[in-house]
């Protein structure tokens, strides 16, 4: 009996090890995936989100962001509106809002709809409210024909930063869109980390760069040499930072704005990963200094984002590269020259002067909401800090280095070190030690940790215009030719006549006493 009952349980294992049972398996629904829809085609300045979520038994948190960036949300939730939850067969069900996002049970596939009014949203802190809409990051432009949209204050996403989904948009009859998220299948991390344009837009794709603009703007071969100079300064940028690796796609907002506004001022923010925008009056060049400047700025601020992560303390570096690079990579590329970039550098050293001795670039980093000082300090002190370090750096080390390999030495050390710990003054101070073997305390604890002002001539000696080959002529060592004789004898002559000619008006002799006369009077 017993044999019996052993081999029944045996053959029946087998059975079930060969025949699994068919609600034991896994079907792809059993993984979390969600959709997103943003229809904006009736009314874009309150589009409605859909999430339609699978594979999620159990209680689904979707939230913003707390904070993306210093100070740049002006709680960003308090603009979406209209939530409803339901099952898949449109049942509603109960919905908690949190702070900053909203909380439902999920029966395994479920839809999550609300809208968003954008039509009095603002920046963060009192800094970034003043410079709107200068920083696009700040506010969503409504310029009729297109409409630009942080990922981090529309799309509600799960703390897990893995979870695959994908974006679709339903348009206005015209329109299209255009960023990172049109990519295809993506993960919730990528939703926050990049905006998205829509309108009645023209596309442009140059090797792995494609420019969005309103196709109502007509400067096309502006905007062709525009796509060139970004290339030539990424290049550039990426062969100088060891590490920098393949370049990923980036695409190019150019966004002409109706409003008259002031020149791109010192703003802390969070860069995007892929995309750089640039918000330009109508009247404005693409061209324009202030436009090509701040094209670089946003390219270095994106690239150190990607290989830099530094400690709150060490912001000054991270923005003042990234402000110091906005005047000088233009020139290493051949867009600007010497003068020009000397003199936007100057500029941004008179601003560090108004605020050096207030705080220090150290402090200005730990402020919660960077107001217009630390903003300041970072961004310009900080470029001025870096300036002083480069002329170090290019005058007393092996040839090819300067602070911008620093920052991919700085890249390198925190790849190679565990966990994700950020790298600090400290550290940024110490690798500057082993790299020129030299004690870089002192000035640390007096320039940058203290409040003492840097002066202009601790980056004098910067290398802005270095020497070509190709300009300097040959000595000629031969005779010289007839035509050149013939200048010389002319020289010679006419330097002995003067005094003949000039001799009633030169060489009269003064009255005596005429010194004393004058004098008198």
């Amino acid at each position: 009996m017993v044999r019996r009952t052993a081999s029944a349980f045996v053959a029946l294992l087998a059975v079930l090890l060969l025949f699994p049972s068919t609600e034991a398996k896994a079907s792809p629904s059993d993984h979390p995936f969600i959709a997103y829809r943003l229809s904006i085609s009736e009314d874009p300045s309150l589009p409605r989100m859909r999430l339609e979520i699978s594979g999620w038994n159990g209680q689904v948190s979707l939230r913003l962001p707390r904070a993306y960036g210093k100070g740049l949300m002006a709680e960003p939730f308090r603009q979406l509106r209209d939530f409803r939850a339901s099952d898949e067969q449109g049942k509603e069900l109960p919905l908690t809002i949190l702070e900053n996002g909203v909380s439902f049970s999920s029966p395994g596939r479920s839809v999550l709809e609300y809208s968003a009014d954008l039509s009095g949203y603002q920046a963060g802190s009192e800094h970034l409210r003043s410079l709107a809409p200068v920083n696009l990051q700040t506010y969503f432009p409504l310029a009729g024909d297109f409409l630009y949209l942080p990922g981090y204050a529309i799309f509600l996403a799960p703390e897990d930063p893995n979870i695959p989904c994908r974006v679709e948009l339903d348009l206005p009859t015209g329109w299209t869109w255009t960023g990172t998220a049109t990519e295809g299948e993506l993960i919730s991390g990528d939703l926050w980390v990049d905006p998205l344009l829509a309108g009645e837009l023209t596309l442009m794709e140059r090797e792995d760069l494609v420019l969005a603009y309103p196709s109502r703007v007509t400067n096309h071969l502006g905007l062709e040499e525009v796509t060139r100079n970004a290339l030539s300064m990424r290049a550039e940028l990426e062969t100088r930072l060891p590490g920098g690796g393949t370049p990923e796609k980036t695409y190019l907002f150019f966004l002409p704005l109706k409003e008259r506004v002031a020149a791109y001022g010192p703003v802390v923010s969070e860069p995007f990963s892929r995309t750089l925008a640039l918000p330009l009056p109508e009247e404005t060049s693409p061209l324009s200094d202030d436009a090509l400047g701040e094209l670089a700025r946003q390219m270095t601020a994106a690239l150190i984002k990607r290989h830099l992560n530094l400690s709150g303390d060490a912001l000054w570096f991270g923005e003042g590269l990234a402000w110091y690079l906005r005047d000088m990579l233009p020139h290493r590329v051949g867009l600007w020259g010497s003068s020009l970039a000397w003199d936007r550098l100057l500029g941004q050293y008179r601003e560090y002067e108004q605020t050096a001795g207030q705080i220090s670039p150290y402090r200005a980093g730990e402020a919660e909401l960077p107001g217009e000082r630390e903003s300041t300090m970072l961004c310009h002190g900080g470029a001025v800090v870096c300036a002083a370090i480069d002329a170090e750096l290019q005058g007393s080390v092996p040839t090819g280095m300067d602070v911008l390999r620093l920052a991919g030495i700085i890249s390198d050390m925190t790849a190679k070190r565990e966990g994700a710990k950020p790298f600090s003054t400290q550290e940024i101070q110490e690798a500057l030690t082993k790299v020129t073997g030299k004690n870089w305390k002192p000035f640390f604890d007096k320039y940058i940790l203290g409040k003492a002002v840097l002066p202009a001539s601790s980056f004098s000696s910067l290398k802005v215009a270095p020497h070509d080959e190709r300009l300097v002529q040959p000595v000629r060592t031969g005779a010289p030719g007839l035509g050149k004789w013939a200048t010389l004898i002319f020289a010679v002559l006419l330097v002995f006549s003067l005094p003949f000619f000039l001799e009633p008006y030169a060489l009269r002799p003064r009255k005596e006493g005429f010194l004393e006369k004058a004098l008198r009077e």
